[in-house]
């Protein structure tokens, strides 16, 4: 049999494990991340705010702070080998799921939605306080604010000397709380489909528009610790990619541009021999073919996004999918100079409980 190398073998799009919805669940583990951010005209990156803000939260839990007896932090394994490389992973797992058709009833105080907004409300009229004002020295069109709610599971790393059984026995909030958290965005193919197939109808969010992109990621010799992000679009009448924007830089743009589209391979991509560098300068490291489907709506679009990496230092490549929702209507709203905070925590809870009721009650789409 012929020697088939790493770049070219293929392999079926693996199913991923368990994966609960970023504020989900099933009702009883919440990772909130309330980051506001700039996107870049100039190199398409995402640059955080100064004052971005990083909290978790778990909804809902007893008088005592403990989680239902049906909670534990169960050890998982990911598909992707990037992640897995020297980490134990754990996650929070509801094993009451196995029963009474993958539902699981408690008797909520208040609505999930309603303790979200109340988690975050602070920390997010704060954040876009900050914004509006950074804003007022931005060029015009250089930079704007966005909310966005991703879907994903959220994992704990522990030390090996962490005795398991106690934890178990005496599982609160303040135990994972302590540890250093991952919050892993790829979802399932057949969560994909249930999104698709079922939930854009029923939120009446339309098709916009569908994006073929690529990110390649550049090594500079002369500065080892700095990477470079390059996003390209596929110019399809001539079969190459185009930068997003003109770099300054020769070399870079000559590099992109001796790319050759190749569908057969991971990532997408593949470059003559020899043609990987740019001088002794900039190489490529790592690049990444990624298909963007956009639903809108007047308060939200819906991005679904497959993902084809492939890294040409360790020769290995994965593809997953991933969900996220820009909310639209909030950022409006906080864009304003006098806006009550009520007016914010009632359109935050509508998107909240759109986003519990349609996207994360999905659990048996999810294993």
């Amino acid at each position: 049999m012929a020697y088939v190398p790493p770049h070219r073998r293929h392999s079926k799009e693996p199913e991923m494990p368990l994966l609960t919805p970023e504020l989900l669940a099933p009702q009883f583990k919440k990772n909130l991340n309330v980051k506001p951010y700039y996107k870049s005209k100039v190199d398409e990156n995402i640059v955080y705010a100064h004052h971005s803000t990083h909290g978790w939260c778990a909804i809902p839990l007893d008088d005592e702070n403990q989680f239902p007896s049906s909670v534990n932090l169960e050890p998982v394994t990911l598909e992707s080998a990037e992640l897995n490389v020297g980490e134990n992973h754990l996650a929070l797992i509801n094993t009451g799921l196995d029963n009474e058709g993958g539902e699981v009833k408690w008797n909520l105080p208040r609505s999930p939605w309603e303790s979200i907004t109340e988690n975050v409300l602070e920390d997010l009229l704060l954040a876009f306080k900050h914004a509006r004002s950074e804003m007022k020295s931005a060029k015009p069109k250089e930079a704007y604010p966005t909310l966005i709610a991703r879907v994903g599971k959220v994992l704990f790393r522990r030390s090996p000397s962490v005795n398991m059984e106690s934890i178990r026995k005496n599982l609160c909030a303040e135990i994972p709380r302590q540890w250093r958290q991952l919050f892993y965005t790829n979802t399932p193919v057949s969560y994909k489909e249930k999104i698709v197939n079922e939930v854009v109808p029923k939120i009446g969010v339309d098709f916009e528009e569908e994006e073929d992109i690529y990110d390649v990621q550049l090594s500079d010799s002369t500065s080892p610790d700095s990477t470079l992000f390059c996003r390209c679009l596929v110019m399809k009448e001539h079969g190459k990619l185009q930068l997003c924007e003109n770099d300054e830089m020769q070399s870079i743009t000559d590099l992109i541009n001796s790319a050759i589209l190749d569908p057969d391979l991971k990532g997408g991509l593949r470059w003559p021999p020899g043609k990987e560098s740019s001088g002794d300068k900039y190489r490529v490291v790592r690049f990444t073919h990624v298909i963007v489907n956009t639903y809108r709506n007047t308060s939200l679009r819906l991005k679904v996004k497959h993902y084809d990496r492939f890294d040409l230092r360790t020769l290995t490549g994965e593809a997953s999918w991933g969900i996220s929702l820009m909310l639209e209507n909030v950022v409006s709203k906080l864009q304003e100079e006098n806006v009550e905070a009520s007016t914010i925590s009632e359109i935050l809870k509508e998107d909240m409980q759109l986003i519990w009721d349609n996207f994360l009650s999905c659990e048996r789409f999810l294993s």
